[in-house]
Formats: structure tokens, C-alpha cells, sequence
């Protein structure tokens, strides 16, 4: 039987490892797409190249079968962590002891993706090297906050979830509606940006 968490703090870095994973799964995924490139020098993944730029006009290119391996092995072990992390959760809520994030999640009634979209903000917050990985996978080297588009890539990329972005990152959805979500920028910049380009961060009151 799993044990719980000890502390917030320790959440917090399963949490934050958890995200690591799924920035190793994207850029991975991208890298056998063809669409992001693959680390040779320090310019790397600061600009596009003519190979990447032939593979986004074709949507992208098959997976080699090392890479699908890969990406079902890193599937398999986003998974698995994900699980263990829920079983420790429910341990503490048996407990009588949930933690921070648990009282969080159930007051507001959170989505598995809406979470999951919390997790990926703050751990770019908090964490120096996710943020260089961040700024990698953008291919943006100047980047300092996460984005529209980087909630689409990491959390909503799948069949099973793409769909719930458009609803879920609506002004009138849940983590915007309870200010769990803030756009970054007076109104004006907001509105003038394309809706994936829109620079996203977790309230400070979360």
C-alpha cells in the first residue's frame, strides 16, 4: 500500500517531476516530427531551420520506430506517476490530512486537464530548469512566460483532451472565472495577441 505525503512540499516535487516528463515527451515528440531541433549547439532551438520549416508544412513526419518506443515508454511512466501520486493524495485524504492542493482541486471541482494546466504554470514558476526547457521547446530563447500554446502542447495534445482547450481556457472557464489563471498584460495587449501567444501565469493568491 502506498504512503502519503509527509508534507506539501513533497507533493510539490512529484508534481514537478511529473511536468519534467512531460516536456521530455514533447520534445521528443517534436523531434521525431521534425519540428523541433535536435540539440547540436548552443543556437539550438533558438530559431527555425529549412528542415523544420519543410517538415510544420507537411504537419509534421512519422515517428521512427526508436521513437515511438520512446514515446509510448514515456507515456507508460507519465502514467504511472500520475497513478502514484493520486494514491498518495488519497492516503492523506483518508488520513483525515489532505493537503493543500487536494482542498484546492475539489472546492473548485477541477477537471483532470484544468489541473494538470495548474501544475505545468507553477512549475515553470518555480523551477529554473524547466523554464530553460520551456524556453527549448518554444523554440524562443527570450521566453519567460508560459503560454496559450504551451497548454495546448503539454496538456491538451492529445485526441482525448484537444478538444476541452478552447472551453477550458475561455474567459468564462473555471480557472479563469475563480482567478486560479491570469493572463499577463494590460487588456489591451490581451486582446491584441493571438490566442496561442497569450502569456498565461498561476494567480499569486494560488
Amino acid at each position: 500500500m502506498s504512503s502519503g505525503y509527509k508534507s506539501a512540499r513533497e507533493h510539490l516535487e512529484d508534481e514537478l517531476t511529473l511536468v519534467s516528463k512531460l516536456v521530455e515527451r514533447q520534445i521528443n515528440a517534436h523531434w521525431e516530427a521534425g519540428i523541433l531541433p535536435r540539440i547540436k549547439d548552443e543556437f539550438s532551438g533558438t530559431f527555425v531551420s529549412g528542415g523544420e520549416v519543410k517538415s510544420l508544412l507537411k504537419g509534421g513526419q512519422k515517428a521512427s520506430d526508436s521513437g515511438t518506443t520512446k514515446l509510448e515508454k514515456l507515456d507508460q511512466q507519465i502514467g504511472t506517476m500520475a497513478k502514484s501520486i493520486e494514491a498518495k493524495l488519497a492516503v492523506n485524504r483518508k488520513a483525515g490530512l489532505p493537503l493543500p492542493f487536494d482542498q484546492l482541486r475539489s472546492s473548485f471541482g477541477l477537471t483532470p486537464t484544468e489541473q494538470r494546466a495548474l501544475w505545468v504554470l507553477l512549475a515553470i514558476e518555480v523551477s529554473a530548469h524547466l523554464r530553460q526547457l520551456m524556453r527549448y521547446l518554444v523554440n524562443e530563447a527570450s521566453r519567460i512566460h508560459a503560454d496559450v500554446g504551451l497548454m495546448e502542447i503539454l496538456v491538451y495534445s492529445s485526441e482525448q483532451t484537444r478538444d476541452r482547450m478552447i472551453i477550458e481556457r475561455a474567459p468564462d472557464g473555471r480557472l479563469f472565472k475563480h482567478r486560479l489563471l491570469e493572463f499577463i498584460g494590460t487588456q489591451r495587449q490581451i486582446e491584441e495577441a493571438p490566442f496561442l501567444l497569450r502569456p498565461l501565469k498561476v494567480a499569486t493568491r494560488v
